[in-house]
């Protein structure tokens, strides 16, 4: 991932012929804004700077995993998913389903929590999205907590799992209001 100017774009995609790129509306969610672009050419005029210029990793089946974090506590390894679509935007605002899963292996676990701490939300609340790389190593998406411009969903269709976000997240907000 970069944050350039609309300058910078043509010359990384130059450097980097073999993959493929995106750009992400810096405030958005749901993958709204999300575009796949090929050259500065796509950017549109009012785009805001920096850009957040990403290598789009094209999966067969399109995945994203994500963990929750609340004041140092991992929780909810969950998956997002299409049933059929052909969209490469794995959003549930784009019609991804939430599926929970059994807690991970302590390798994804260790990645999660030193994402968490590296973007300061491990003392408060957050959720990081994963992908699995087609040889099978992990690589983080992006993260999100509640915000101004944005939430963490939680119309996931997983009762307790929803309960578990809120609560979470109040115990979170008030152990750092002491």
């Amino acid at each position: 991932t970069y944050l350039c100017g609309g300058h910078q774009i043509d010359s990384i995609l130059n450097e980097e012929k073999d993959k493929e790129w995106c750009i992400k509306w810096p405030t958005g969610c749901g993958a709204l804004g999300h575009m796949i672009i090929r050259s500065s050419a796509d950017v549109k005029k009012n785009w805001p700077i920096p850009i957040v210029l990403q290598e789009f990793i094209r999966l067969e089946k399109p995945v994203v995993y994500r963990m929750y974090c609340a004041d140092k506590k991992l929780f909810g390894w969950n998956k997002r998913e299409f049933g059929e679509s052909t969209s490469p935007w794995v959003a549930h605002a784009q019609g991804a389903k939430y599926l929970q899963l059994e807690p991970p292996n302590k390798q994804v676990l260790d990645l999660c929590e030193r994402t968490f701490y590296a973007v300061n939300l491990y003392d408060s609340f957050g959720c990081v999205d994963l992908l699995q790389n087609r040889n099978g190593s992990w690589l983080i998406l992006e993260t999100g907590t509640d915000g101004i411009f944005n939430y963490v969903d939680r119309n996931l269709g997983i009762p307790e799992l929803e309960e578990k976000i809120d609560s979470s997240i109040v115990k979170a907000f008030w152990m750092n209001k002491r």
